[in-house]
């Protein structure tokens, strides 16, 4: 006889996040992604930040930029007209 399951509660996932996470990892694996950048935040709102690999002055330049567009685009959208 199986135990009764309890505490099971809908999960809800991020589809983006997940899909981000299987393209970058076959990227990683095919040899192609050498180093990454990364922040992340977790359910109970924990975040945390790091990196793989070995980044160079071109991705601090880039992870420069990001923090420039993000930004932009959070505090100062784009109106349409």
């Amino acid at each position: 006889m199986m135990e009764k399951v309890t505490g099971i509660h809908a999960i809800k996932v991020d589809q983006q996040t997940i899909d981000t996470l299987k393209y970058l990892l076959n990227k990683a694996e095919s040899g192609e992604l050498r180093s990454i950048f990364f922040v992340d935040k977790y359910r109970n709102g924990e975040v945390g930040s790091g990196w793989a690999g070995q980044p160079d002055k071109h991705m601090i330049g880039e992870l420069e930029d990001l923090k420039f567009n993000f930004f932009s685009q959070a505090y100062f959208p784009v109106e349409d007209k």
